[in-house]
């Protein structure tokens, strides 16, 4: 990296962590607050869409470098991301019925995805059957959705989005840089953009929060990292795609089993609760700097351990899923010991 990207870098950065002053002003001239409940992990009403910045400035440099760059995936990629964008913003402002929202995420999903499938198909003159690229296409469009809504649900305490969406731009960086050059760099630009954005609202979020970013960030990170892994994959195979989904192995599996867990208690899935294995750890006493911090960590780890596992062989197997998996496992129970015991207390 040259200095003058640096002073860039650095440079926009500091627009984004301004720019948020007036955005959390206008949102609060109209009233767009988070005011606590029962299942709430914040005690005091706070302004929520701080999102919006971060999120409409990636759509817009994915979209201008799409077309800049010739790259009609990453065109496609801004223009699929406002869909989510829109909706999730006027979910912020008044609430839409989560019915709906899932529609607007799998009409997203689904033109990124079978858009860009078929995109690759033509690039590598693959013969496909028409059953095995809709089954593709399907799951795709499945994932993403997941990843989107999975983001979405784990967004309750301070700095956890943003810093998830600062890590995943580290781990495309790694990809990037790796051999995933060929992704295009309109893929690094985007994706750079978002991790700014972040890294600008996170001390606006933590360690105290002074405005969420509500569904029109976290719904949207999750949104982009999805498309990405679909990207990577589609483009550069299964390996460096695992790169970027073992980063985000905290999310799916917490989201997973928690929503596992109230299936089988018979809870409604979809409604708002404070059952996550984060959330659990806040409740047994623990403040949201730990909660962060403790995912902040493993997050670095899992990072590093990747990064050797890129450059020594070029992509993770089956014993580094176990292995990565395990560690946040682990981490859960530790989150679940914390509040049973805390339980306990309260109860004698």
């Amino acid at each position: 990296m040259s200095l003058a990207d640096s002073v860039w870098i650095l440079i926009l950065l500091f627009a984004f962590f301004w720019a948020h002053y007036p955005v959390v002003g206008l949102l609060r001239s109209f009233q767009i607050m988070d005011h606590p409940n029962e299942r709430s992990s914040h005690a005091i009403g706070t302004v929520r869409g701080g999102g919006v910045l971060f999120s409409s400035v990636t759509s817009i440099v994915a979209i201008v470098t799409g077309l800049w760059k010739e790259d009609p995936t990453c065109l496609r990629l801004g223009c699929c991301s406002i869909l989510v964008l829109v909706v999730s913003l006027v979910d912020d402002i008044k609430s839409v019925r989560a019915s709906r929202r899932l529609l607007v995420h799998l009409v997203a999903a689904g033109i990124f995805s079978f858009y860009t499938l078929q995109d690759e198909m033509r690039m590598v003159h693959a013969p496909f059957e028409w059953w095995a690229f809709i089954l593709l296409g399907i799951v795709c469009v499945a994932f993403i959705a997941g990843c989107t809504n999975a983001f979405n649900f784990m967004d309750g305490i301070n700095g956890l989005a943003a810093s998830q969406g600062i890590f995943n731009t580290l781990a495309f960086s790694l990809v990037y840089f790796s051999g995933g050059q060929g992704i295009g760099q309109g893929a690094l630009l985007a994706i750079g953009t978002l991790g700014l954005g972040c890294l600008a609202f996170l001390p606006h979020n933590f360690p105290q929060a002074r405005v969420f970013m509500g569904d029109v960030g976290s719904a949207y990170i999750g949104f982009i990292v999805g498309c990405y892994v679909v990207w990577i994959y589609l483009a550069l195979g299964w390996g460096l795609a695992l790169v970027i989904l073992l980063m985000n192995a905290n999310f799916l599996l917490d989201t997973g089993i928690t929503l596992l867990r109230r299936v089988l208690r018979g809870d409604r899935w979809h409604e708002a609760h404070r059952e996550h294995f984060y959330q659990r750890l806040v409740r047994s006493g623990s403040s949201h700097v730990w909660g962060t911090g403790c995912e902040a960590f493993l997050q670095l780890l899992s990072l590093i351990y990747l990064y050797w596992l890129v450059t020594m062989s070029g992509s993770p197997g089956a014993g580094d899923v176990a292995f990565v998996c395990t560690g946040w496992l682990v981490f859960f129970c530790y989150c679940e010991f914390s509040f049973w015991r805390a339980e306990k207390k309260t109860a004698h």
